[in-house]
């Protein structure tokens, strides 16, 4: 997230960024466009925020119940692919979202989408 928010510091935009089971919860600059937050519950992984006002989207992926781990989930071919259908669409190749629809792509208990609304708050989808 510290390069994202430098980027934003300097007015650059940023299309997407992936965490892989972040251990602190983070807060989404608000100049990315898309955060995908991979991680496990219950362990060291953690959900991820928008920042006041963003008008990006951030999707919190839940794998506890996909068996993995702090370290499996960044090993695990699958997660791979899925990361990079995420950089595909980002770059204009797939729609967006497609990898996500899913469930044997992403394996995930839970998908909390937020997109920020009026005001900086947000809603659950």
């Amino acid at each position: 997230m510290r390069i994202a928010a430098r980027l934003g510091a300097s007015g650059v935009p940023v299309a997407l960024v992936v965490l892989l089971d972040p251990v602190s919860g983070a807060i989404v600059p608000s100049n990315v466009g898309r955060a995908v937050n991979l991680y496990v519950s219950g362990g060291l992984g953690t959900t991820v925020e928008a920042e006041a006002g963003s008008r990006g989207s951030v999707a919190n992926m839940d794998f506890r119940g996909a068996g993995m781990d702090h370290m499996s989930i960044q090993a695990a071919d699958s997660i791979h692919r899925q990361i990079i259908g995420y950089v595909h669409a980002a770059a204009g190749g797939a729609a967006a979202g497609r990898e996500e629809a899913s469930p044997s792509a992403a394996q995930a208990v839970h998908i909390n989408h937020r997109h920020p609304h009026a005001g900086g708050a947000h809603r659950e989808i």
